[in-house]
């Protein structure tokens, strides 16, 4: 019993720091828990106010950028009906001049060259010296159908290239548009 009475302020003193130790290790834990809490809550309302700002601002970019879509649909919009605006008085004067050559109030000619040359031989022939020198321009009359068609290859040239600057027009609207929007956006 000696040895366990001798054993008893060992044993209290080591059953002391246990507690101490406890009581420490218990205040350390407690204390880390807690200011792990507070920073990770600090850490989400953080993430939740970037998420918030970032989702203003992508909403704000999004209604911008509508906006400007808004307005190069209504200018290519425009710049499509004045071409078929164009088109359409085109299309009308052409038919009028096809209806003047069908009904002969317009007449087409070309000059002729064989021609010229005869003419050049019969006026060296003449007695004005002036005439000789100047061949008259002897022209050939175009029947209603060959003018029609030589009308109607030029007016589809004209439609192509109609077409291409309003293909033009449409093309630099849309990149003034977007080089004005990456430069401010």
């Amino acid at each position: 019993m000696k040895a366990m009475r001798a054993l008893l302020p060992w044993l209290a003193i080591a059953l002391a720091f246990a507690g101490v130790a406890a009581g420490i290790h218990a205040a350390f834990t407690s204390t880390y828990q807690r200011g792990h809490a507070a920073g990770a809550d600090s850490v989400h309302r953080q993430w939740s106010d970037h998420r918030a700002a970032s989702a203003l601002k992508e909403a704000e970019l999004q209604a911008y950028h509508r906006a400007r879509e808004q307005t190069l649909v209504l200018r290519l919009d425009q710049l499509d009906q004045s071409n078929h605006e164009e088109l359409q008085r085109v299309e009308n004067e052409k038919a009028a001049f096809i209806a003047g050559v069908r009904a002969g109030r317009i007449r087409l000619s070309i000059p002729v060259a064989h021609a010229a040359a005869c003419n050049a031989h019969h006026s060296a022939a003449s007695a004005d010296p002036a005439a000789a020198a100047e061949p008259a321009e002897t022209r050939a009359e175009l029947a209603p159908a060959a003018a029609q068609s030589l009308v109607a290859i030029a007016d589809d040239g004209d439609t192509a290239i109609r077409d291409l600057n309003t293909c033009i027009d449409r093309y630099n609207t849309v990149r003034t548009t977007l080089n004005h929007d990456v430069q401010s956006p």
